[in-house]
């Protein structure tokens, strides 16, 4: 996936994109089973050994309103996500699986909503290296999100488009994740290059204005509604 075309709407300041440095193979993931457990993959793109620390926050959102909740060692007994290890050394070309653990074991609150943290990848400077004057690691981390899907999700949404000006309004009413995929591939027109489709994502009580691009705009453009599997999927016509 070309994460610079990636578009995601599920928080305030969801993904911050370096040049030329490492990659998350998602940017929002899901367990691999009912335990609650995921892995994600980073793969370097660099040309030096990089260091890297992991951080998690618990989102919560709340009338359209996102709060973070940094995992630390003051709130560790809350803690009820974790990863292993908690930081990496990556180096040139090298790819590494970073395990999602799901620490809850009973009474998780994951029964009528969605589970949701931030995963943050970010660079460091060598710790062996003690040398102060050392260069500051200018380069940006990525922040995917890691969704654990409600047991009894409910699904409901709107959304509205305005011609005038290409904007499309997404509201997710429910108590689960939903992704909205603005998919224009039937248009002959599209231009070299340019994707024919893209993905909003979308958790539970937000809703987000969006500036759809002009070329993914035709007659026939479709705007698929779809939960973390798909076992629901709603189309509908722009």
């Amino acid at each position: 996936m070309n994460l610079n075309k990636f578009l995601l709407t599920i928080g305030l300041a969801s993904i911050s994109i370096s040049v030329q440095a490492f990659y998350v193979d998602s940017m929002v993931k899901f367990p691999q089973n009912n335990s609650g457990n995921g892995i994600f993959t980073v793969t370097s793109d660099l040309t030096r050994t990089e260091f890297i620390n992991i951080e998690i926050s618990k989102v919560l959102a709340n009338e359209n309103k996102i709060e973070k909740i940094p995992y630390t060692r003051e709130n560790f007994p809350l803690w009820d996500l974790a990863t292993s290890p908690g930081k990496l050394v990556l180096h040139p070309g090298e790819a590494k699986d970073i395990a999602v653990k799901f620490l809850c074991q009973k009474n998780c609150r994951n029964e009528n909503s969605d589970l949701v943290y931030q995963v943050n990848f970010i660079p460091v400077n060598d710790p062996n290296k003690k040398n102060k004057k050392q260069k500051v690691n200018m380069l940006f981390g990525m922040a995917p999100y890691y969704i654990i899907p409600a047991k009894n999700p409910k699904y409901d949404y709107s959304y509205s488009f305005s011609k005038g000006n290409n904007e499309l309004t997404i509201k997710n009413s429910g108590n689960s994740y939903l992704n909205f995929n603005v998919d224009n591939c039937k248009d002959k027109n599209i231009p070299e290059g340019k994707d024919c489709s893209v993905n909003y994502h979308l958790i539970a009580n937000r809703e987000r204005k969006i500036q759809i691009p002009e070329h993914l705009i035709s007659h026939s453009t479709i705007l698929r509604v779809a939960n973390h599997d798909e076992s629901f999927l709603k189309k509908n016509h722009l």
